[in-house]
């Protein structure tokens, strides 16, 4: 059992006020495991194309050429094997321009290959783009804060795509959980959008020792993909507050709710609150 599960009986948090429903202690999920699989792998996968993204953009600025090459305007990631992630920076045409090949088991990347001449870009690339430039001209709250893209295959729907919306940190202590968006789209038009939480917060990293705790979007049953994702960044286990109970994220893995909620305090509401997780007492048997 990991941390989470085999302590606490209290949890000492820093809170914020955010209105959601109050749930009784030992109600049942309502998703299947199944579910919270797809949802995990999902998260996973959010989390890998960003690194990825991240260590192809160091990789490039390593390179002379490219930091003094004003024709880039964005990069897109295809995940081409369980083992590498591909990224190209491309043009406004959009034309590839560099592509640079990153290992996903230490994220280090290949070397930064440079094309002599503007070069045409794949059915996945094209289509990738397409669909991020509906998202990024959707209406949605980012809640000030600058946000970067990624683009994935929806697995439910042939032909369509999930753009995810994600808002840039302040500063390195911050998770910037609010303001996190899915746009669903066919890259022709939005087709629908997803708040990841209906408030703007952001959580002070460095004042947590346990974790932190966030309340799911009203109408969520379950953590979603994003949630998986900002537990992974953060390196922090995660408390979910939602309709269905107290869910928690840990190392990238969901738990249901029955086990949590049976730790909750006299007059502890969890589920209408968020904040940073401070301590973990009293050892359960």
């Amino acid at each position: 059992m990991n941390r989470i599960q085999s302590s606490m009986a209290a949890l000492l948090i820093t809170t914020a006020s955010l209105a959601a429903p109050s749930i009784q202690a030992g109600e049942s999920h309502a998703m299947p495991a199944a579910s919270w699989a797809d949802i995990q792998a999902r998260g996973h996968l959010l989390f890998q194309h960003d690194r990825a993204l991240a260590a192809a953009q160091r990789r490039a600025q390593a390179s002379r050429t490219f930091t003094h090459d004003d024709r880039v305007v964005t990069a897109v990631s295809e995940k081409i094997d369980e083992s590498l992630i591909r990224v190209t920076f491309v043009d406004a045409t959009p034309a590839a321009l560099y592509r640079v090949d990153i290992e996903l088991h230490d994220y280090r990347s290949g070397p930064l290959e440079v094309f002599a001449t503007p070069a045409a870009l794949g059915a996945y690339q094209r289509k990738a783009l397409a669909a991020r430039a509906v998202a990024e001209g959707a209406q949605v709250d980012t809640c000030g804060h600058d946000t970067r893209s990624i683009v994935l295959p929806d697995p439910t729907a042939r032909g369509q795509w999930q753009v995810y919306l994600l808002p840039q940190a302040s500063d390195h202590g911050s998770i910037p959980v609010g303001g996190s968006h899915r746009i669903d789209t066919d890259g022709r038009e939005v087709l629908a959008r997803h708040a990841i939480a209906d408030t703007c917060i952001e959580l002070d990293r460095s004042d947590a020792s346990i974790g932190v705790m966030v309340a799911a979007n009203p109408g969520d049953p379950a953590p979603t993909e994003a949630h998986v994702y900002w537990s992974l960044w953060a390196a922090l286990p995660m408390y979910v507050g939602t309709e269905t109970g107290l869910w928690s994220i840990s190392d990238g893995a969901i738990e249901p709710p029955t086990a949590l909620n049976a730790l909750r305090s006299p007059g502890f509401d969890a589920y209408s609150q968020i904040g940073v997780v401070h301590a973990v007492h009293a050892p359960m048997p």
